[in-house]
């Protein structure tokens, strides 16, 4: 395919802000000038418009720069390029003798906020013209790329296509496997490769068939089945079936008893199921007794502040009714007494109403219809007295309660001599008692001078009634203080309180236990009670209990197995769990066998599967190695075609190497070796000087060019900076006649390089073309 580059356009790409060249040669094209006017720049373009990207700029990247670093922005962008201004490779191509215009570009905003060169897209246009505006973007570049430069157009322009000024001997310096790898596309090797792939993925997982885990998962199947043929039990006398437990379903208790050996085995074990249910026979009456001393002391020995309540009040219940009402009693003479306190408030307010629980509290002189006459005449003389007769009379019972209160307080110890009402300090307390006295007599003849009929109805109220019932009142309250509290306490229990008192008296009574004399003797709801020796007597009941013969187990057989139905485990003897242990021996016997064919069974089929895929993988083995050798021979003869074209190159480049006139390369179908002499040891890269390594890649990427190149285009930058004047030469000729159909675009900063390379061709009447991008620069600075 012939690919002729005719025209070059570049606006804001690295050192360019515009450039616009014109090339004239389809043969020679030599691009000269100092270093740092762009010619590396030129190639790059090129690169980039062909294959959307540069490689040694990604590999840099890769290198040099943590990707979290990145910053945002690209360096192939003119780094003065203005707003909204577009990166743009625009050529001229002849592919075939048809002209294509291509271009890639991109807006500097996109590239602004582009990370990272590795995922950087350029999209790809075609122009009508060179000078035309882009329309949309070819939408699968891959396709249309490759249809114009082959197939593996990225791959070939790298390895063949283009020699790089600073990667030139990147080839060689690789791992000889990798060199293989990266040329291995050209020898049409895909297909038997995918092959040799398949074989050894197969190989692989047939490996894991028959690794060392299989192979100890069927020794591990071996000894089982070995264990399983020892556990075969000898016969015994049959057994028939008896079930053993009514209450429950257990499954060891059924007539056909389908389990794995290791059930069994469970089951029977020194510590298994029926071991346990035959140790809980033996020693039920010891756990029934337990069960019947936890049930007597849930029921006899509640909580303590239950028993507490019990002999406090439950010999008292039959008095309840009357306690009702000599409380009752007490409440209303303790209401009078505090009537008498202030007799006109409470006569205005019909609070001395003697009620009847009080007539056999009165006294002989004074009977309920007189209290109550008298009460009725005073509340007429209020209604009738003046406003101050009534403060005359309250004045006085007001003196009366003070003298009344002060005297308590000083019965009590708190003796003064201090006025009560004004503060003065008296000689003694005696004699304050005497002017108090004084005043009351003041008082009193106040009163009389007055002729107050209500103060004398007082008078004589309290003289004939208040004072008497008062005492008598009085004194009855005293003699029942002690013990209002605790009846009062009973007659406000609720009837299940009253029933559970008299239903625990019942119950202790019922188990022979004496409590009477615990009972408490006075009135004291303080009282400390004597019940520990309650839960002494109660104890006393209990049955003996052989704790050793108690077992964690117990309740858990109890409830689940017999569901707490002691006739039902009573049904049960020893001698029948004995016989139920026989008859699952049998069973067990008979699942034995059937488990030892199953092991047997599991153990032969797991050893097939080792031996058949252990015997698979030998045959992928030789299978690989067929194709292994296939390829090689295939490799082999494939080197061959493009081994003379090397040799001779090489021999070309390097006239002045002292080994011999070539180097020769070498395919053991892994790898490729460049050798001095046939079957050296050591590749050159260790014996060569850097000018001379750089000629021998020049040697092996012409001969590839020369052999698989799908177009003709061929870009050299700067060859000759390692090479020597001889050498130089031999690659001029070797350019002239070798590749004179190709379009050889090569860079150079030595001008009388550039002359030579031109001259050499003009000699035979080849035409070359010549940019010097020195004078480019120059020419845009004129333009400015």
């Amino acid at each position: 395919m012939a690919l002729i580059v005719k025209r070059l356009v570049i606006n804001n790409f690295k050192i360019f802000e515009s450039l616009d060249l014109s090339v004239e040669s389809d043969h020679l094209i030599v691009l000269d000038g100092p270093n740092g006017f762009g010619k590396s720049s030129f190639f790059d373009a090129l690169e980039l418009l062909l294959t959307g990207s540069i490689r040694r700029y990604i590999e840099l990247e890769t290198l040099t720069i943590d990707g979290r670093s990145l910053k945002p922005g690209c360096p192939w962008l003119y780094n003065q390029a203005k707003a909204g201004a577009w990166l743009s490779i625009r050529a001229e191509v002849m592919i075939n003798e048809q002209t294509k215009f291509l271009e890639r570009a991109a807006c500097k905003v996109d590239l602004d906020r582009n990370k990272g060169l590795k995922g950087l897209k350029l999209p790809l246009y075609e122009l009508s013209t060179l000078e035309a505006d882009r329309s949309a973007a070819i939408p699968d570049e891959e396709s249309y790329l490759s249809e114009l430069l082959g197939a593996e157009y990225k791959r070939d322009f790298e390895l063949f296509h283009y020699v790089e000024q600073e990667e030139n001997t990147r080839l060689l310096k690789q791992k000889e496997k990798d060199r293989q790898q990266q040329i291995a596309h050209l020898f049409e090797i895909g297909e038997i490769q995918q092959r040799i792939n398949n074989i050894n993925q197969s190989h692989t997982k047939i490996g894991k068939l028959c690794g060392p885990q299989q192979k100890r998962e069927v020794t591990d199947l071996e000894s089982k089945w070995a264990k399983a043929k020892q556990q075969l039990l000898p016969d015994e006398e049959p057994v028939g079936y008896q079930r053993l437990v009514e209450m429950t379903n257990q499954s060891w208790d059924r007539e056909i008893v389908e389990y794995e050996v290791e059930q069994f085995e469970e089951w029977l074990s020194p510590d298994g199921e029926l071991f346990r249910i035959g140790r809980f026979i033996k020693y039920f009456s010891q756990y029934e007794n337990q069960l019947y001393n936890d049930a007597l002391a849930r029921k006899l020995l509640p909580q303590p502040e239950l028993q507490q309540r019990m002999l406090t009040f439950v010999h008292r219940v039959p008095h309840l009714q009357m306690w009702k009402q000599e409380v009752l009693q007490y409440d209303a003479a303790e209401r009078i007494i505090i009537a008498f306190q202030d007799v006109l408030e409470a006569v205005k307010n019909n609070k001395l109403i003697l009620p009847s629980s009080l007539t056999a509290l009165l006294p002989d002189t004074v009977t309920p219809s007189e209290f109550e006459h008298q009460v009725t005449l005073l509340k007429q003389q209020i209604t009738s007295a003046d406003k101050l007769d009534k403060s005359l009379v309250g004045l006085v019972l007001m003196r009366e309660q003070l003298v009344r209160a002060f005297k308590q307080f000083h019965l009590h110890g708190g003796a003064t001599e201090s006025c009560p009402t004004c503060g003065h300090n008296w000689e003694s307390f005696d004699v304050l008692l005497e002017e108090i006295e004084k005043q009351g007599e003041t008082l009193k003849l106040l009163a009389e001078q007055q002729d107050s009929q209500l103060a004398q109805q007082l008078a004589d109220f309290k003289l004939t009634c208040q004072d008497p019932v008062e005492q008598k009142l009085s004194y009855y309250l005293q003699q029942q203080q002690g013990k209002v509290a605790y009846k009062r306490q009973l007659v406000t229990f609720s009837q299940e309180q009253i029933f559970w008192l008299d239903s625990y008296a019942k119950q202790l009574t019922k188990e022979g236990i004496e409590f009477q004399d615990l009972l408490l003797k006075n009135y004291d709801l303080n009282a400390e009670l004597p019940l520990p020796a309650l839960e002494l007597r109660v104890r006393s009941k209990f049955k003996p209990v052989d704790e050793s013969c108690l077992y964690p187990d117990f309740d858990h057989l109890y409830t689940e197995v017999f569901k707490k139905d002691p006739s039902a485990v009573k049904q049960v003897k020893y001698s029948q769990i004995e016989n139920k242990i026989t008859y699952l021996r049998q069973q067990q016997s008979l699942a034995s066998s059937k488990y030892a064919i199953a092991c047997g069974l599991s153990y032969k089929k797991a050893n097939q599967e080792v031996k058949s895929a252990t015997k698979l993988k030998k045959h992928l083995r030789r299978l690989k190695d067929i194709y292994e050798s296939e390829k090689k021979s295939y490799l082999e003869s494939i080197v061959k075609e493009i081994e003379i074209l090397f040799h001779i190159y090489s021999g070309r480049l390097m006239q002045s190497y002292q080994q011999g006139l070539g180097i020769f390369i070498e395919n053991d179908g892994n790898s490729i070796a460049f050798h001095e002499k046939p079957g050296q040891d050591h590749d050159v890269v260790f014996s060569m000087s850097s000018g001379q390594l750089s000629a021998l890649v020049l040697s092996f990427t012409l001969a590839l060019n020369q052999r698989y190149a799908k177009h003709t285009l061929l870009l050299i930058d700067d060859p000759v900076q390692t090479l020597d004047e001889i050498n130089v030469a031999g690659f001029v000729e070797l350019l002239r006649t070798e590749f004179a159909s190709r379009q050889v675009i090569i860079s150079t900063h030595e001008d009388h390089m550039s002359a030579y390379f031109r001259y050499k061709y003009k000699k035979f009447g080849m035409p070359v073309g010549r940019i010097n991008f020195m004078e480019q620069a120059r020419a845009a600075i004129d333009i400015e």
